[in-house]
């Protein structure tokens, strides 16, 4: 059974297939926005809700983001179109930005690891294929729906999600 997040999931590839990768990246980081608003939803500080959500379900991303790095992209990119993490949201952050990627190298997908500066408080950064990254996410998100498929007021709250309808 689908769920009306599955409209949103399926975007994300439809746009990444497209090569629309602003697009799909936009979508993905807006995933724990909302899940973590149908999970937590007596959290008001839309923060922990998402890094909750992040922590608990987004484990193959966990291997090179925290939840914190994640919600700092999300701001930067959402509210700015930038990958350098600033704001309050970079503070918690342990890397200064996501560096993304498009296509293979050298036959494979790449993750690196990028140092930033020298020093106990110095923050690296992080080369990641935006390939990996929206399709973890779309991943995390369909096992989170699978988990909590049965559950009535996970399934009122994504009937609520916005749908597209033919003009008339």
């Amino acid at each position: 059974m689908e769920s009306p997040l599955h409209r949103y999931l399926a975007d994300i590839h439809h746009a990444m297939n497209a090569g629309a990768f602003y697009s799909a990246l936009a979508l993905s980081v807006a995933i724990p926005d909302i899940c973590g608003g149908i999970e937590f939803p007596d959290e008001k500080k839309v923060a922990k809700r998402y890094q909750n959500w992040f922590d608990q379900c987004c484990y193959m991303l966990q291997s090179y983001l925290t939840a914190a790095d994640c919600y700092a992209i999300r701001c930067s990119y959402l509210h700015q179109g930038i990958d350098e993490f600033g704001g309050l949201s970079a503070i918690a952050a342990r890397l200064t930005h996501i560096e993304f990627t498009v296509g293979k190298a050298d036959g494979g997908w790449a993750l690196n690891y990028l140092p930033s500066a020298q020093g106990p408080e110095a923050k690296g950064a992080v080369r990641v294929p935006v390939e990996d990254f929206c399709r973890d996410m779309t991943t995390s998100a369909n096992t989170w729906w699978r988990s909590r498929s049965s559950d009535p007021r996970v399934t009122s709250a994504l009937s609520r999600l916005i749908e597209f309808r033919p003009a008339s």
